[in-house]
């Protein structure tokens, strides 16, 4: 289908660019194949132009039928963004904001600019807030548009959905921030990576046993972790040996029952932890600074203090009496 389409505009007189958009718009929109077959076809034969390399290049009739086969599209943004754009009155935003529940011009000039400039401006951060249901290709081609643009941060605010990982994160070598918000995850296939990602924060996730273990094995260069809310009511293991900040905040809001964490990261040099529930600690000797909130009574807290032996910096707030004695001794 890729060789039928490339026979209006061949292959190799095509810049790398646009190729990569050809072959992007044949993979994650195949029902529009033969459609936009016709619609490039029929554009040649109405004007002799000498062959595009860019997307920009192109008649803007194109470029709107372009837009249309495109998830999310909305004629009058879509005419409105071509006018602007022509006139040079488009400025890529560093920090882009995608929220489904409006769908304005500033969401869509992201994802038509993406795909106009391929000198975009480097994306400092993407934040995706998708209350719709949608197909994998779907989110996926919004990441894209942000990996094509050497994103440095990504956000999904998935509101309770489940998410599968976009699979274009496996080779993106520029994000070093991935915050998943409020989402479920089944499955993390065995081949996915995320090559360059140093803070992970995951903010009331669910998912299986081991969900969180499976994330933090993605991580090549993981040195971050956030975690807010544990609700899986099971135990979770977080064994990282490079991970140097963690922070936990577990502390129950409402009557959403949480789970607790088992903790093994030797090389923790800053902690931040409030926790209602009991959280096992194994030995921690390169801690520098712990901030501490232990809001209900735990069985293992002088075990937990003993692995602080080498804080420079403890500030601890615990009900607990065994630990008030310990601390004085």
């Amino acid at each position: 289908m890729v060789v039928r389409i490339f026979t209006v505009y061949p292959l190799y007189k095509l810049r790398p660019y646009m190729r990569k958009l050809f072959f992007f718009l044949c993979t994650h929109v195949p029902k529009q194949r033969a459609k936009f077959t016709r619609i490039m076809e029929s554009c040649q034969k109405k004007q002799k132009l000498e062959t595009p390399t860019e997307l920009s290049d192109m008649p803007d009739d194109l470029i709107f039928k372009i837009f249309s086969f495109l998830p999310f599209f909305k004629e009058d943004l879509a005419t409105r963004f071509i006018s602007e754009y022509g006139k040079g009155l488009w400025n890529p935003d560093p920090n882009a904001i995608f929220d489904d529940e409006s769908l304005d011009m500033t969401c869509m000039s992201f994802v038509y600019g993406s795909l106009m400039s391929k000198d975009a401006q480097i994306l400092d951060s993407l934040h995706l807030k998708l209350r719709k249901y949608y197909i994998a290709s779907d989110i996926n081609f919004l990441v894209q548009l942000g990996v094509n643009r050497s994103m440095r941060e990504l956000r999904i605010d998935f509101f309770g959905k489940t998410l599968e990982l976009p699979c274009c994160l496996s080779t993106c070598t520029t994000l070093k921030v991935l915050v998943l918000d409020h989402l479920n995850i089944m499955s993390v296939p065995g081949w996915f990576r995320l090559p360059s990602v140093e803070t992970l924060q995951l903010s009331s996730v669910t998912g299986g046993s081991n969900y969180v273990p499976s994330l933090i094995r993605l991580c090549s260069v993981h040195e971050r972790l956030v975690v807010d809310q544990n609700r899986n009511k099971d135990l979770v293991n977080i064994n990282v040996p490079t991970l140097r900040s963690l922070s936990i905040d577990n502390k129950r809001r409402g009557h959403v029952p949480l789970g607790s964490f088992w903790i093994n990261v030797p090389s923790l040099m800053f902690l931040n932890i409030k926790d209602t529930f009991q959280t096992i600690f194994e030995s921690m000797p390169a801690m520098i600074k712990a901030n501490i909130e232990v809001a209900h009574d735990q069985s293992q807290s002088v075990k937990f203090i003993e692995s602080l032996t080498s804080t420079r910096h403890l500030c601890l707030c615990s009900p607990t009496s065994e630990v008030k004695t310990f601390l004085l001794q």
